[in-house]
């Protein structure tokens, strides 16, 4: 109701890709809990490291065609040593119902209002990108918007 009456919605990390159908997620990360002091003097660091990324289901409210998946700190690398970016881009590789990714840097924002999208670089140098895949060829793409 509120997007619909022109209020601004906005947000970081999970913040800013919940707006969207679905996002990249680190929510299975083992220390990524409210207690995580215990978790961490539970287990070993080869069990604090063996997570993966999911996709979880946002709100919807940044209409996208298809199921474009939002991934925050897209230029980052995970507790996982896995980075972001890659993970995306194997996601859109692999799962038919990830035709795309919409990967926002730590430091960037991307404004969208109505049909039309901007971003934001908070060092001049964070952007938004877009990582999509060829139907032709299935090779894999990403696209910094500038």
């Amino acid at each position: 109701e509120a997007a619909t009456n022109g209020t601004v919605l906005c947000g970081g990390s999970a913040g800013a890709g919940c707006w969207f159908t679905s996002m990249h997620s680190d929510s299975l990360r083992p220390d990524n809990v409210k207690h995580s002091d215990v978790v961490k003097n539970e287990m070993d660091d080869e069990d604090l490291i063996d997570w993966d990324y999911v996709k979880i289901s946002g709100l919807g409210i940044i209409p996208t065609p298809g199921n474009i998946m939002a991934v925050p700190h897209f230029d980052r690398i995970g507790s996982n040593d896995i980075s972001r970016s890659e993970h995306a881009a194997e996601m859109v590789a692999c799962n038919s119902d990830v035709p795309a990714a919409i990967g926002i840097d730590n430091n960037a924002a991307l404004v969208v209002e109505g049909d039309k999208a901007m971003v934001v670089s908070g060092d001049g140098e964070a952007t938004v990108h877009i990582v999509s895949k060829d139907e032709d060829t299935n090779e894999i793409s990403t696209t910094p918007l500038n």
